[in-house]
C-alpha cells in the first residue's frame, strides 16, 4: 500500500471529513516491520469510549504524541494517506 505524506493542515481536513489519516512517528516509517503508523478516523474515534464524540483532532494529536514519540522514534508526527485516496482528490 503506496503511502503519501501530507501536512497537518491537510490530514485535519481529511479527518474532519472521515477520511482515515494515517499518524506516524516522525523517524519511523509508516509501513516499517517494527512500527507502523495508525490510521484515525473520525467515526472509530468518537464511538471509542476513551475518547469519545467531542474529541479534537489537537486532542487526538496530544494523545498519540504522548504515547507513541520520544527521541528514539521522534519528538514530531508525520501524516500520510493511501496513493489512491491522494489520487482520487485531485
Amino acid at each position: 500500500m503506496p503511502l503519501v505524506k501530507i501536512p497537518k493542515k491537510e490530514a485535519q481536513k481529511r479527518y474532519e471529513k472521515g477520511q482515515p489519516v494515517i499518524f506516524c512517528a516522525s523517524k519511523m516509517r509508516p509501513d516499517g516491520y517494527f512500527f507502523t503508523g495508525i490510521a484515525m478516523q473520525k467515526h472509530e474515534i468518537e464511538s471509542n469510549p476513551w475518547h469519545g464524540e467531542d474529541t479534537t483532532f489537537e486532542q487526538l494529536i496530544n494523545s498519540y504524541s504522548y504515547y507513541n514519540c520520544n527521541k528514539e522514534t521522534g519528538l514530531g508526527i508525520t501524516y500520510y494517506i493511501t496513493e489512491k485516496q491522494a489520487e482520487s482528490a485531485k
